[in-house]
């Protein structure tokens, strides 16, 4: 298929020799260069600083389960809301109907409380951003 000379030992191997970064990249390391650099102290200290031991990633994962937020800091509650209103409208039980302020079609579903997902006000995105800074104005005491 092809080959790499890994940067450390200087051989050249077939690229199943080399672990996948992303879709297009490849370790400049081969596996087994990368594995004898993990087994040393001195990157085992540098992967507890960076929470990559399962332990750590197991009690990151429960804390933010028990936190209520998703994987993008997102409060559940939301997450949720917003996957119930695409669902909804993707099957039909929900229909999109045009801004209420300005009447343009392109919209966003707005909810004024999150325990009642299907109740929702649809904006534009510019009023959407508007009512949601107006908010957030009120809530820091602004207006």
């Amino acid at each position: 298929m092809g080959s790499k000379i890994c940067t450390n030992c200087k051989k050249e191997k077939p690229f199943s020799e080399f672990y996948k970064l992303n879709k297009r990249c490849l370790s400049s390391w081969c596996k087994e260069c990368q594995k004898l650099l993990n087994k040393t102290p001195i990157r085992k200290k540098y992967n507890k600083l960076l929470n990559r031991t399962p332990m750590r990633r197991k009690y990151n994962n429960d804390w933010r389960r028990n936190h209520e937020y998703d994987r993008h800091g997102f409060p559940r509650i939301r997450r949720n809301a917003k996957q119930r209103v695409w669902m909804a409208v993707k099957s039909g039980r929900l229909e999109k109907k045009p801004c209420e302020v300005c009447g343009k079609l392109k919209v966003d579903g707005h909810h004024e409380d999150y325990n009642k997902p299907l109740e929702v006000i649809w904006l534009c995105p510019t009023h959407h951003r508007e009512r949601h800074q107006a908010f957030i104005d009120y809530m820091k005491g602004g207006v």
